[in-house]
């Protein structure tokens, strides 16, 4: 791929934005919090996650990840989603925005495809369940009669979406999630 430096450019960023996710269930937030900024000498894409185990926001400069300027970091970000390896849910502002922030939980298909990296949907799955576990343990405003009891729910729920076909465990197990956290 060296005579295809764009292409390059894309890949990298979208190994960036996929270990970021991958980083941000594995501590417990289930999505990745994107804010664009277009403008002269602002331009950036910074990601940011909640890290469970420290109570902490974690931020990612795109730019500085990929050794990039801003402006072409945005650019980037911008080819990414027009090309479809991204589809990132905007808030606030939308993807022409002087200010935009999105949300981003995954990637397409194609942008796993261009990485060479097809994420095992049912190890995400349960990816998510040890972060939601991990997240009730962390809570200070539980006692622990009731983090055991959501402990146990848990377990239920893992014991039930393994004796599903992979597929439907998938669907059932997202389904879920996407109306506990309003996705």
């Amino acid at each position: 791929m060296e005579g295809y430096p764009r292409l390059q450019r894309l890949q990298k960023i979208l190994d960036v934005l996929d270990r970021t996710i991958t980083e941000a269930e594995r501590q417990g937030d289930p999505e990745v919090r994107v804010f664009i900024a277009r403008g002269a000498g602002e331009a950036k894409v910074e990601l940011s996650y909640f890290r469970q185990e420290d109570l902490t926001d974690r931020r990612v400069n795109l730019a500085e990840a990929l050794g990039l300027g801003g402006g072409e970091t945005v650019s980037l970000f911008g080819l990414a989603e027009s090309a479809g390896y991204i589809r990132p849910n905007y808030g606030m502002g939308g993807p022409g925005a002087q200010a935009s922030m999105a949300v981003l939980d995954h990637l397409e298909t194609s942008g796993y495809e261009l990485i060479g990296e097809l994420p095992n949907p049912g190890e995400r799955l349960m990816l998510s369940l040890e972060a939601a576990e991990a997240a009730i343990d962390a809570r200070q405003d539980l006692g622990p009669e009731q983090k055991e009891v959501a402990r146990r729910a848990l377990e239920e729920l893992k014991h039930f979406l393994r004796g599903l076909p992979p597929g439907v465990a998938v669907e059932v197990g997202s389904t879920f999630f996407r109306g506990m956290f309003g996705g």
